[in-house]
């Protein structure tokens, strides 16, 4: 199987699990609340990101890369309504899966980037700077939304819908994810109960199977952020990736 870029097994994973329990947080019957745990869930993302990469985020770093929603075309406006739709009650079920591949997608996109940049981390911060630096962040969230304007995300998220329609999860694990970020315990890769862990399974098969878009993705990213292009990055590998 063809798979983009050098993003570890382990990077994917966590991108994967994290997007994977943040798209559950539409279903979750209280207003405003999956709000508060989505940002919650992406923050934590970014710190175990930095950490499988042998850095420390701390608090103030997470915070400013998740300052700024991620603006992706056709997510950010669902994404705005959320309170709104929570309010009605999902009005349909189609609705209710469309908000969680909007919520799973935007997350899922930041995580791989970041994924992709702490490769080259000291390539990108420059000499005698930590990847860690504000101003390194600053950088990197800049490229990030920038790269969102100029790319459209559809065909990831067309295959994203796919795998919340095939996943048995409902509010009871939505609830049991809040829980978690809300004691502030750890989020494991793959510890999560079995539907969930499934989804996030799937989750990373879908997004393998959309290598093209992914590729395209980060060599936008690169060149936003002033890197020069890769060659070779797309190799063949029997499904490094979507099943290691």
């Amino acid at each position: 199987m063809t798979v983009p870029g050098d993003i570890s097994p382990r990077s994917s994973r966590i991108v994967a699990a994290h997007a994977a329990l943040a798209g559950l947080c539409p279903l979750i019957p209280i207003p405003y609340l999956d709000e508060m745990v989505i940002r919650r869930i992406w923050r934590r993302m970014f710190r175990a990101l930095f950490d499988a990469h042998g850095l420390e985020l701390g608090p103030a770093g997470a915070k400013l890369l998740t300052r700024q929603p991620s603006r992706l075309r056709g997510a950010a406006a669902s994404v705005a309504w959320l309170p709104l739709r929570r309010l009605l009650r999902k009005v349909a079920y189609v609705l209710a899966i469309k908000d969680c591949a909007d919520v799973a997608v935007a997350v899922f996109h930041d995580g791989w980037l970041m994924a992709h940049v702490l490769q080259d981390s000291q390539k990108i911060a420059g000499p005698g700077r930590s990847p860690t630096d504000p101003a390194v962040l600053k950088r990197i969230r800049k490229a990030m939304l920038r790269t969102y304007e100029e790319v459209d995300p559809a065909p990831l998220r067309r295959a994203l819908v796919g795998s919340f329609h095939g996943a048995r999860v409902g509010a009871r694990h939505a609830l049991e994810a809040v829980k978690r970020a809300l004691r502030r315990e750890p989020i494991a890769e793959e510890q999560h109960g079995d539907d969930v862990d499934a989804l996030s399974t799937r989750m990373r098969d879908a997004a393998m199977d959309e290598w093209q878009y992914l590729e395209k993705l980060e060599q936008r990213f690169r060149h936003n952020l002033g890197l020069p292009e890769r060659r070779g990055d797309l190799r063949e590998s029997p499904s490094a990736l979507s099943r290691s």
